[in-house]
């Protein structure tokens, strides 16, 4: 099962736009709420506006931030310019002249969206989850990747890069033993390890992270 399993298709398509969002996606997680107008309105610049609520709303979306986070279809920044009351876009590179700012911005928009870090304990709820998915099932790995990124996006956790996520997939696809799921009164998402298979999930843990 090598980290290869992931086709050009999926790598492209990965924490990215792909065309127009629809009406749906637009409404959800692309129309300003009155918390996130709050704190864009504390911002000095109308350039200063835009990129911040371009880049929370791409959060929302795509549970990830873009290398280049103008990447975005011309939808979007329609939509965003209408809601900030702005004519067009020409300002916007301006938001990258300080060359910090962005990343700045990513901080507050995390906090603000309470998304977490790809690490500590999400990190280890994550690899539990995953570990007793792999006993569970016997799923081919690039559904495994999509259920990953499903997993992640709505427990509000930042996606890592593809290359790492496939490789955590394979390395705890390898290490943990089939069978059935640990017996116990929770999901099997939520389980607690009997005392004779906790050897071998810390194990399996132990080498996805190192994979990391």
């Amino acid at each position: 099962m090598p980290v290869e399993f992931l086709s050009d298709v999926h790598l492209e398509r990965y924490g990215r736009f792909q065309g127009d969002p629809i009406s749906f996606q637009l409404a959800k997680y692309f129309v300003l709420t009155p918390r996130d107008l709050q704190v864009i309105a504390n911002l000095r610049f109308d350039h200063t506006r835009l990129g911040f609520a371009l880049q929370l709303c791409t959060l929302r979306f795509l549970s990830t931030f873009l290398l280049d986070p103008t990447d975005v279809p011309v939808l979007v920044l329609r939509t965003l310019c209408e809601q900030l009351g702005l004519a067009d876009t020409s300002g916007l590179p301006r938001y990258f002249e300080r060359r910090t700012t962005p990343f700045d911005h990513q901080l507050l928009i995390r906090s603000h969206l309470g998304y977490h870090a790809f690490e500590g304990l999400e990190l280890l709820k994550f690899l539990r989850w995953l570990y007793a998915r792999v006993r569970l099932d016997d799923e081919r790995p690039i559904a495994l990747f999509d259920r990953c990124t499903e997993y992640l996006s709505t427990r509000h956790v930042l996606l890592p890069g593809a290359s790492i996520l496939a490789r955590v997939i394979v390395v705890l696809g390898r290490a943990a033993p089939r069978g059935a799921c640990p017996q116990v009164q929770r999901p099997c998402g939520q389980a607690s390890l009997p005392h004779s298979r906790a050897s071998s999930y810390r194990r399996a843990e132990n080498r996805a992270r190192g994979s990391l």
